[in-house]
């Protein structure tokens, strides 16, 4: 979410000075009562890792679950309550001010893409009935990895979109162009 809590070009979290401005990243921030603020900096950091798809975030092409698992592993130590109340209002408002048609078609694709990708690794093909037939289809097994080749490719394309959108929506703000409709 470039305008409030984002991801630089390092990979690393950063806020505008807007950020503590929005109620629900305040309430994470004012809960964390340390002096360093590590709660909130790790609860806000799994938050944008987990809803930003821009080139900057390395967990961009996990599957939801592989993300969540892998961020809570990575930032919490594997143990961390998804259900807090104020941690679950932040993730909305960021996921939700975040959000475009083109990051969702991508977060769907990466989604569709790792399940293929699970199918066909779960597939034996040397696998057999009690007759000695084999189970799978080798011809429909290679028309979807076939397919699944494309897939890869308007995946591609689907990320030049959204980092493109990105890029359109860091030079308005800093050209100050497009104005709000009230």
């Amino acid at each position: 979410m470039r305008g409030l809590v984002y991801l630089n070009k390092e990979g690393k979290l950063e806020f505008s000075e807007y950020a503590l401005s929005i109620q629900a990243i305040k309430n994470l921030w004012d809960r964390d009562t340390s002096v360093g603020k590590e709660v909130a900096y790790k609860e806000l950091s799994f938050i944008v890792l987990a809803t930003d798809l821009s080139k900057h975030n390395p967990y961009r092409e996990y599957s939801k679950e592989e993300r969540v698992r892998e961020l809570i592993n990575k930032i919490f130590g594997g143990s961390f309550d998804l259900g807090d109340k104020l941690f679950l209002e932040a993730l909305k408002y960021v996921k939700e001010s975040n959000r475009s048609m083109a990051k969702e078609h991508l977060s769907n694709a990466i989604e569709a893409l790792n399940n293929i990708s699970s199918y066909l690794k779960s597939v034996n093909l040397t696998q057999t009935d009690e007759s000695g037939r084999p189970i799978h289809n080798v011809k429909q097994f290679q028309e979807v990895a076939q397919r699944t080749a494309k897939d890869v490719q308007n995946l591609i394309a689907l990320k030049r979109i959204v980092d493109d959108e990105d890029k359109e929506q860091t030079s308005i703000r800093a050209g100050g162009d497009e104005e709000m409709d009230l």
